[in-house]
């Protein structure tokens, strides 16, 4: 199971690096925390879940084991 962040609409280099920064390793759980607008994709064996997050919105999104939460910021 993996995680993907892309920028909405035409991007810059930069906008590429800042999006790395989007999700990252906190001890056993993958956080990934939305503050601007983007594509979310999670990868599994059985197919991708893709979601994009409209400007305004927040979001955190985990991932502990097979188990995937979404919470409002």
């Amino acid at each position: 199971m993996s995680f993907g962040v892309t920028p909405v609409g035409t991007a810059s280099p930069a906008d590429y690096q800042r999006l790395q920064k989007t999700c990252a390793q906190a001890g056993k759980e993958l956080v990934c925390r939305v503050a601007e607008p983007l594509h979310l994709t999670v990868t599994t064996k059985n197919g991708n879940g893709e979601v994009e997050a409209a400007p305004g919105e927040t979001a955190t999104v985990s991932m502990r084991g097979t188990r995937i939460t979404c919470r409002n910021s």
